[in-house]
C-alpha cells in the first residue's frame, strides 16, 4: 500500500478483515494486526489479508482522508473512496449490508501508526557514523505570494530540459569533474537544487539531523535506501 497523494492522511481498511502488517517503507516487521492502517503521504506499507470470511458476498476497500487534518470543513468532499475485494470464487461485484466497516473511530489527529507496534523482523544495529548533516524543512513566502516549500533555505524547480542526474554525470565527465565529486553540499548545482554528495570510493554511513521549522507534520523518507531513527 502506497499513499500516492499530495497532502491528506489516509486510514486503509477492509470491511470485516484485519490487515496484518509485515513491512513499513522497506523495513520487514513481526505481523502487526489492525484494523484501519494510518498511512501518510508518501508511506509505504505491506499487509496481510486474512481471507476468513464468507466468499458468498464481497466486501468493501476503505480509504478514508482524515479530515481532522484539514483546516476547515469542505462540504462537497466524500473524504471516503472505496474498491471491491472479491474472494475468487464469487462473481459479485457491490457488497452486501454484511460488509460491514469497523465500529473502531476514525483518529482526531494527523499521526502515524504506533511506532512502538511495530517491531523489525531483523534486529540491526547501525555502525558508527562517518558523516554528519543537518537539514531544515521549511515553508514560506517567496516570488508571486507563492507558499514555498524549503530544504535548507532552497526550492527546488525542475530543471529545462534536463534533470539534476544528468547535470550530475555530465559534470563528472567534464573537464571539472573535481567540483563535481566532492563530499558535502555541491555548488555546481544552480540555487534551487540542494546536492550532497558522499564518497564514491567507500561506504558511508550518514548521521542526518532533521528539523522541521513548520508547525504541520510532515513524514521523511529516502528513496531507495533504509534508515535507522535513533
Amino acid at each position: 500500500m502506497i499513499n500516492t497523494g499530495a497532502f491528506a492522511e489516509f486510514d486503509l481498511s477492509v470491511d470485516n478483515h484485519s490487515l496484518s502488517i509485515i513491512e513499513a517503507d522497506a523495513t520487514l516487521v513481526r505481523p502487526h494486526a489492525v484494523h484501519r492502517l494510518p498511512i501518510h503521504t508518501g508511506q509505504r506499507y505491506s499487509v496481510v489479508l486474512d481471507t476468513n470470511q464468507s466468499a458468498t458476498t464481497s466486501y468493501w476497500l476503505r480509504g478514508s482522508m482524515i479530515e481532522w487534518c484539514f483546516t476547515g470543513k469542505n462540504r462537497v468532499l466524500d473524504p471516503t473512496t472505496k474498491a471491491v475485494i472479491v474472494y475468487s470464487d464469487h462473481s459479485a461485484t457491490i457488497p452486501s449490508e454484511s460488509s460491514r466497516d469497523w465500529a473502531d473511530a476514525h483518529p482526531d489527529e494527523c499521526t502515524d501508526l504506533d511506532e512502538k507496534a511495530l517491531v523489525p523482523a531483523l534486529a540491526m544495529r547501525p555502525p558508527p557514523a562517518t558523516t554528519f548533516h543537518r537539514i531544515d524543512f521549511s515553508f514560506g513566502i517567496g516570488a508571486n505570494q507563492m507558499d514555498y516549500a524549503k530544504v535548507n533555505g532552497t526550492t527546488w524547480a525542475p530543471l529545462a530540459n534536463s534533470t539534476t542526474l544528468v547535470d550530475a554525470v555530465d559534470g563528472l565527465n567534464s573537464a571539472q569533474a573535481t567540483a563535481w565529486a566532492g563530499k558535502g553540499v555541491v555548488g555546481t548545482f544552480g540555487a534551487n537544487q540542494f546536492v550532497v554528495g558522499v564518497s564514491s570510493g567507500t561506504v558511508d554511513v550518514i548521521d542526518i539531523l532533521l528539523y522541521s521549522l513548520d508547525e504541520g507534520g510532515h513524514p521523511f523518507h529516502l528513496h531507495g535506501h533504509e534508515f535507522v531513527s535513533t
